[in-house]
C-alpha cells in the first residue's frame, strides 16, 4: 500500500506539472480532467467507506457484537 501511495503522489505531481506547463491545450485539458476524475473517485470512496463503517457499527450494536459474519 505504501508503494501505491508514493506512486499516486508522483502521478498527481506529474498531472499538476502538465496542467500548469504543457504547451498543448489538449494535454492541459486532459491533465485537468484526469485530476478532477481522480478527486471525485477518491471522495466517493471515502464516503462509501464512512457509510459502510456506520452500517457495521449499527449492525454490531443490534447484534451485540456476537454472531456477526466474519470478513471473507
Amino acid at each position: 500500500a505504501g508503494l501505491l501511495t508514493v506512486a499516486g503522489m508522483a502521478a498527481i505531481k506529474a498531472l499538476t506539472t502538465l496542467q500548469e506547463s504543457a504547451t498543448s491545450e489538449g494535454v492541459r485539458l486532459g491533465a485537468a480532467r484526469t485530476t478532477l476524475e481522480m478527486g471525485c473517485k477518491l471522495r466517493e470512496t471515502v464516503e462509501w467507506t464512512d457509510r459502510l463503517a456506520a452500517l457495521e457499527g449499527r449492525l454490531d450494536a443490534l447484534l451485540g457484537g456476537a454472531d456477526r459474519l466474519e470478513d471473507c
